[in-house]
């Protein structure tokens, strides 16, 4: 389900954070969690409240034709990634971009959690990744992902620095 949600992991990211701190020192099963009570904060319910809005306009996903063309959009900051892959049936050269019809096939996002986000000073800075790396590391998830997609006659290539390419 999280496939459909457009930027699920900002929005719950508050939700996910309560419940490892409920879970913590415990077996972070399913049992036991049913039986954790837990009183949300303001900010933990505004966030509930956003999680319930994407639930209601989530996307339906479409496995894509040989024909479709794929868009694979990514994108990076310091709080977290998201990677989204688009098919278009019809692609028109002549049209914009932007009025192209799109139908979702994938959708994912993470945050990072703070201790990666805590142990980047530690690194020199020879080691941090580059927004590139990152970009690329994000192709790789969503390509590697999803199995309706591991079909798809096009394939995936490599260049000589070991990047990935989708003709």
């Amino acid at each position: 389900m999280r496939n459909a949600l457009v930027d699920f992991a900002r929005v719950a990211a508050p939700l996910q954070a309560r419940l490892q701190t409920a879970l913590e020192g415990t077996k972070r099963t399913k049992h036991v969690a049913a039986r954790v009570a837990i009183d949300f904060t303001a900010e933990e319910r505004n966030s509930f409240g956003q999680v319930k809005q994407l639930l209601a306009k989530s996307a339906t996903l479409v496995t894509p034709d040989d024909s479709d063309e794929l868009i694979l959009m990514t994108d990076a900051s310091d709080a977290g990634w998201s990677i989204i892959m688009t098919a278009v049936e019809d692609w028109n050269p002549a049209t914009s971009i932007t009025e192209q019809q799109y139908q979702l096939v994938h959708c994912m996002s993470g945050t990072y959690t703070h201790v990666q986000v805590e142990l980047r000073p530690l690194r020199p800075h020879s080691e941090w990744p580059t927004e590139e790396d990152i970009k690329c590391a994000q192709i790789a998830t969503t390509c590697t992902r999803p199995p309706h997609l591991e079909e798809q006659p096009n394939g995936l290539w490599r260049d000589e620095q070991n990047r990935l390419w989708i003709p």
